[in-house]
């Protein structure tokens, strides 16, 4: 049986989005649903991927095994939560699932070799090369990674914050915005108290505005977070003749600061992530492919530059990562 509808999905860590384009390409229907995080919920995940789906169809929809779908979904690295997540989907006519960096890489390109780095929540790049590979750098979540994301930003001002209280320094704006926010020390333990990345993360707005506001504290939080992303694209390795997107809730606020660190313009992503998984799932754009290796033993890091690893050609500046 031929394909009746292609269904592109966005699993992010916050929001699951969908949408749903019939074969000739018109568009049917879009939905939403709650977080898509294979590696913490696949059971979840599959869930709302599911809900979402269900948004799109509606009434009259195609039914599951005329669709085929891409999902791009948050942490599906480990194969055991990948496999999970997978038997409790949908059952599409075909499904294919990549990272929803990648997904977002091809929507932002087009399909075509670019970079990208996505600063939301968590914080990642991508890179789809010539012959069709792709190359990830960071996305080892909030404990290992996310360096120059809303959880990495969101951590400093929460710290920040406990650090004022307790009279270890002065108070600041952002001080004084964090207390307003959550309600004084009670607030800050109610926080605490079952914390998850996505509450931390859902401080780093907080960084923005009291930075805007002349507060130097906020400013240097900012300023060490595109420094981190900054490193980032320098580990993409990425030809100067590719563009270069940056995407997330951070972008608009940090897009100016990287570029001038850089020293490369940004450019203007073409589309979304769930755009992607429709080039995906037409064959405009390649499946993922990734390349795993290049990055070098760290005996050989030297100081300043870029280490390359002889049969890749990709690497990471020394001392970083």
């Amino acid at each position: 049986m031929a394909a009746q509808g292609i269904l592109g999905v966005d699993g992010g860590g916050s929001t699951t989005r969908a949408r749903l384009w019939a074969a000739d390409g018109r568009l049917l229907g879009e939905g939403r649903a709650g977080p898509c995080n294979v590696s913490t919920d696949p059971a979840g995940a599959a869930d709302n991927v599911a809900r979402a789906w269900a948004a799109c169809r509606g009434a009259d929809g195609p039914a599951d095994p005329e669709v085929v779908a891409v999902i791009g979904a948050a942490g599906t690295q480990s194969p055991d939560a990948r496999a999970r997540f997978a038997a409790a989907l949908p059952g599409f006519a075909r499904c294919e699932i990549v990272t929803d960096g990648y997904a977002a890489l091809i929507g932002a390109g087009g399909g075509q070799p670019a970079g990208l780095v996505i600063a939301g929540t968590g914080a990642v790049g991508h890179r789809l090369m010539e012959d069709g590979r792709s190359v990830q750098r960071d996305g080892f979540g909030w404990a290992g990674g996310d360096r120059g994301s809303g959880f990495w930003i969101g951590r400093r001002v929460m710290r920040h914050g406990v650090r004022a209280l307790e009279g270890l320094v002065a108070e600041t704006i952002l001080s004084r915005l964090l207390f307003a926010r959550i309600g004084g020390y009670d607030g800050l333990m109610d926080l605490i108290s079952g914390l998850r990345p996505a509450d931390v993360a859902a401080l780093a707005p907080l960084a923005i505005e009291a930075a805007d506001a002349g507060c130097p504290e906020a400013r240097a939080i900012l300023a060490g977070a595109v420094a981190e992303l900054a490193g980032l694209v320098a580990l993409l390795d990425l030809p100067a003749s590719a563009p270069l997107y940056l995407m997330g809730g951070l972008a608009p606020a940090l897009q100016a600061d990287l570029a001038a660190r850089i020293g490369r313009a940004i450019d203007r992503p073409r589309g979304d992530a769930v755009d992607g998984c429709r080039l995906i799932a037409t064959g405009a754009a390649p499946p993922e492919t990734p390349l795993t290796k290049g990055y070098p033993p760290p005996a050989r890091a030297q100081a300043g530059g870029l280490v390359r690893a002889p049969d890749e050609g990709l690497g990471r500046p020394a001392g970083g990562g």
